[in-house]
């Protein structure tokens, strides 16, 4: 999406917009600075899908107000939000090394496996702390894992129209408009859209998913396109991007959803860390994972297995094992236990609860450039 305005050097609120980082579907991302604290850059998302009427404007403010409450290391911090021309905004921290997927792109293999686990962990931590505040994040993907100045990950761009805090997760399919809503898709004309039509908006075709492309699936659950939102679609999404991360491709390879049924139902495959990935990307929410740190803890589990189990092949030495100089995200690994957590007793308790389930699975340090 082209911004519809040049807004560089206009001031929002107290931020003043100095540079464009990129454009979506809804709007721009910017970067920002307080007009009285020049030195600490801001990112800056501005939506231009719609002016909202005054209802959603105070719908807006309250699910802000929502995400601000969360208070986890390997969240992104939203700092503030507003309204400008009839348009939300919202301001978060900058995360200076960018996001999973600008990281991915710029390496010539898949991660190594200790920094992918480390990443993994840190947004499946993230994740269930959200989810003990009844939030869903719905939009999850590797551009929305950022790094910050240290090499941590952060989760960042939560999907709006929350479920309020203390609120029981639904166990039945949403209404269509906050479905709609939900994947930032304009109602079709009439008051129905079929299942079909819907995951046809969510999967960006402009014809019926029914047909074969040699393309890879959505992010999205195959629930979500049928217009339900649960925290186990959270988990399919995670599970997705930890397929691409471990096994260095994406996990399906067809849009058509009577194969996508099919992949999804077939015979288990060898490999501990694939089987894992494969329950954590069930088709039926139900036969997914209890929660995203009892999928995290399997994995760990899995990749040691995997290890074990493969034969080591000697080789010269090449240099290829140093550490990245360029120090995204490669930073020492901490160990899952010894990470900063939030004082919430009962987010410390079941962190603890599955650690001790694998105690031997620490990720080895990764020693600091040179």
């Amino acid at each position: 999406m082209a911004c519809k305005k040049n807004y560089l050097g206009t001031l929002l609120g107290s931020y003043r917009l100095i540079a464009e980082c990129g454009c979506g579907p809804v709007g721009c991302v910017y970067l920002g600075k307080h007009i009285s604290s020049l030195n600490l850059p801001v990112a800056i998302k501005l939506f231009q899908s719609e002016q909202l009427s005054p209802h959603k404007c105070s719908q807006f403010l309250q699910e802000v107000r929502l995400l601000k409450k969360l208070k986890h290391p390997h969240i992104l911090p939203i700092l503030d939000a507003g309204f400008f021309e009839g348009f939300p905004y919202i301001v978060s921290e900058y995360a200076v090394n960018g996001s999973l997927e600008d990281y991915l792109r710029q390496q010539s293999s898949h991660l190594p496996l200790q920094e992918s686990l480390r990443i993994l962990s840190q947004i499946g931590q993230a994740l269930d702390y959200a989810h003990q505040h009844q939030i869903i994040h719905r939009n999850l993907k590797a551009n929305n894992i950022l790094f910050n100045a240290s090499g941590k990950a952060l989760l960042a761009d939560f999907g709006l129209e929350m479920y309020g805090q203390g609120l029981p997760l639904p166990s039945a399919p949403l209404p269509l408009a906050s479905t709609q809503r939900m994947i930032n898709a304009p109602l079709p004309s009439g008051d129905t859209v079929s299942a079909t039509a819907l995951a046809s908006e969510m999967y960006g075709q402009s014809s019926s998913i029914q047909q074969t492309t040699k393309a890879p699936l959505p992010l999205y659950a195959p629930e979500q396109a049928e217009g339900w939102i649960r925290q186990e679609s959270d988990q399919y999404t995670l599970g997705r991007i930890a397929y691409e991360l471990l096994i260095g491709q994406v996990p399906y390879t067809t849009s058509d959803s009577s194969t996508m049924q099919l992949m999804h139902t077939a015979e288990p495959l060898s490999s501990h860390t694939k089987q894992v990935l494969y329950k954590a990307m069930a088709g039926q929410p139900t036969d997914r994972y209890a929660d995203v740190l009892a999928f995290i803890t399997s994995l760990r589990t899995s990749t040691i297995v995997d290890a074990a189990a493969t034969p080591v092949v000697a080789s010269e030495p090449d240099g290829s094992g140093e550490p990245d100089e360029s120090g995204k995200p490669k930073q020492a690994t901490k160990a899952l236990q010894n990470e900063d957590v939030p004082s919430s007793s009962e987010h410390n308790e079941r962190i603890l609860a599955h650690q001790q389930t694998v105690p031997m699975l620490l990720p080895v340090p990764v020693p600091e450039p040179v």
